[in-house]
């Protein structure tokens, strides 16, 4: 329950969050979800990695699943590209659908190599 709180308080700071980019990008709907979207990319991994184990679980949660998830969002992604589709706008939904994907991805792995940074290497036993 305690942790449920959490995530909850997260993700509406997240929410809101995202919402201040729509508001900012007023007219321009896409690059607000492409913000919200590459940003979040990058923060996860550095939360993950950076977070100091001395904190408690639930802030740790709050900010990953609440906070990251409820700012980044794959479902309007999803629905910006089916209405690229479904307007047989073909090749602006293959575009946006995959430079979004692919930026994520450099921005995730960006976020991983900052959060990474100056921490010893562990080894992963298969």
């Amino acid at each position: 329950m305690k942790v449920g709180l959490f995530v909850m308080l997260g993700g509406g700071v997240g929410a809101l969050s995202r919402y201040g980019l729509m508001l900012l990008f007023t007219d321009l709907s896409l690059i607000a979800t492409l913000t919200a979207n590459i940003s979040g990319s990058f923060l996860l991994p550095v939360l993950m990695l950076r977070i100091p184990n001395t904190w408690p679980q639930e802030l740790k949660i709050a900010l990953t699943t609440g906070m990251i998830g409820g700012y980044t969002t794959f479902s309007t992604f999803s629905f910006e590209v089916l209405t690229f589709f479904q307007h047989e706008e073909w090749i602006q939904g293959i575009s946006y659908g995959s430079a979004t994907f692919l930026i994520c991805f450099v921005a995730s792995a960006a976020g991983f190599a900052y959060g990474s940074k100056g921490r010893p290497q562990q080894r992963k036993h298969i």
